[in-house]
């Protein structure tokens, strides 16, 4: 190409010529990779967050064990042990994706750039992303729920 280029005007530098259409998959390719790569990062998150859920509700739960054990020794059925623990599970997550939501919102401007065809500020995004991460607080939830549930009451009263 550069030497057809040389053949129609000798005044043209033609060093790094390229094909318009290479051009254009050239920076087509980069931006999917940059997207490729943000995609990667989210899912990295997503996971990193559901993992500390995991902690923080097994580590509550793991606290509460011996209230958990009178509370079944007291004639509690396993219903209300599992309310207790998703109640928790859902106040820990509502605060965690209305804070989210909010520092998301301020922050949205700085990657306006990078949205092609969707508004920094679109509610179906913001209120997809929060139906997965409240689900995904409540799959960690799971482990610490049903050993909530499976406490023995006298073995947390033997302890004491």
């Amino acid at each position: 190409i550069s030497r057809i280029a040389c053949e129609i005007d000798r005044e043209i530098p033609a060093r790094r010529v390229v094909a318009y259409a290479r051009y254009v998959s050239g920076q087509r390719s980069s931006a999917s990779t940059a997207a490729l790569m943000l995609g990667f990062m989210a899912f990295v998150g997503l996971f990193l967050a559901g993992l500390g859920t995991y902690g923080v509700v097994a580590y509550s739960v793991g606290r509460r064990e011996r209230e958990f054990g009178i509370r079944r020794a007291l004639g509690a059925n396993a219903a209300s042990i599992a309310r207790s623990v998703l109640a928790q599970v859902g106040a820990l997550s509502a605060a965690g994706i209305l804070l989210g939501v909010a520092l998301s919102a301020a922050g949205a401007r700085a990657i306006e750039a990078l949205l092609y065809r969707i508004s920094p500020f679109d509610p179906l995004t913001f209120l997809s992303v929060a139906a997965v991460l409240a689900l995904t607080a409540f799959v960690a939830a799971v482990a610490p729920l049903l050993r909530a549930v499976r406490i023995d009451p006298a073995v947390v009263l033997r302890h004491e």
